[in-house]
């Protein structure tokens, strides 16, 4: 029997794992698995392993399809070094990272600490007595400006009603006075008295 040759018809061998295994899938998975370590963070009580575990899932499965990139690839070589060197780098550096910041989170008991170790509580200075203040002196009169309403568009004199105010009676009668109109008669050409 003569040989028969078969011809490749284009199709590729697993279609749908090449599918699965693509940056769009693992890209979604990659996010997903980052998006759960920060929400599983977000409980009471916070879970951080599972965080921790999210993430590094996370970054074996983008370094496993990176390094097949630079495996497969048909970029030249040294491209694909310099490029998986600062790929690698920084997504390891961005993991460690990651895993001290949710170790961090970790609460540490007060007896971790020996008592040797622990600094010395700084003890608080005496307080210095502060100078008396200085006495009132009583005057027997004082002077102010009181506004009356000479315009019909102006205010009257302000009074507030708090009843502790010792100038509360003052107020209210000052504010009497001026709502007579019976102050000074202001000439409104000349501006005069």
């Amino acid at each position: 029997m003569p040989a028969v040759k078969v011809q490749n018809s284009g199709k590729q061998k697993f279609p749908m794992l090449r599918a699965i295994l693509g940056w769009p899938v693992l890209g979604i998975l990659i996010g997903l698995l980052i998006g759960s370590g920060f929400a599983v963070l977000s409980m009471a009580p916070p879970r951080l392993r599972i965080a921790q575990t999210c993430y590094s899932i996370a970054a074996l499965i983008f370094w496993a399809k990176f390094a097949y990139w630079a495996v497969t690839s048909d970029v030249g070589f040294r491209e694909r070094i310099f490029v998986s060197l600062g790929v690698f780098g920084m997504s390891g550096a961005l993991l460690i990272w990651g895993l001290c910041w949710v170790q961090d989170m970790v609460p540490t008991p007060v007896s971790a600490n020996p008592p040797a170790a622990r600094p010395e509580p700084l003890k608080p200075e005496p307080l210095k007595p502060e100078p008396p203040p200085p006495p009132l002196i009583r005057q027997g009169a004082f002077s102010t400006l009181i506004p009356f309403v000479v315009e019909d568009d102006e205010a009257e004199i302000p009074y507030d009603s708090n009843t502790s105010d010792p100038l509360l009676l003052t107020y209210t009668q000052l504010a009497g006075i001026a709502r007579v109109r019976l102050g000074p008669q202001i000439n409104p050409t000349t501006r005069q008295v």
